[in-house]
């Protein structure tokens, strides 16, 4: 269970900068969906909101775990869903960045 909590707590940056990118990806979208509104655009975007809240929600349970003295395949199996959603999200970033490309003049 040590292991497992040295492992979430070395996560714990993953998931401020992952937060920190959605901000900065939000504001991008604001700015081009203000003046050129993209559905496309904007349902990538909401995949993103989605699947960074899904691996918070994860990473919040892994930390209920570890409190709860859950065994600790427990927590180690709510880390690993945590980081793969956390993955999710960096390929729906991808997917936005692609599209603002896109959108972008040449």
């Amino acid at each position: 269970q040590v292991n497992n909590f040295i492992l979430w707590s070395q996560n714990q940056a993953l998931f401020t900068t992952a937060q920190t990118r959605m901000d900065q990806t939000g504001r991008a979208v604001a700015f081009i969906e203000n003046a050129t509104p993209n559905q496309d655009l904007q349902t990538a975007f909401d995949a993103a909101l989605a699947s960074l809240a899904t691996a918070q929600s994860e990473n919040a349970s892994a930390k209920s775990a570890f409190a709860q003295g859950l065994p600790a395949s427990q927590s180690l199996t709510l880390i690993k869903q945590s980081l793969d959603s956390l993955s999710i999200t960096y390929q729906n970033f991808s997917t936005v960045g692609t599209l603002i490309k896109g959108l972008l003049p040449q």
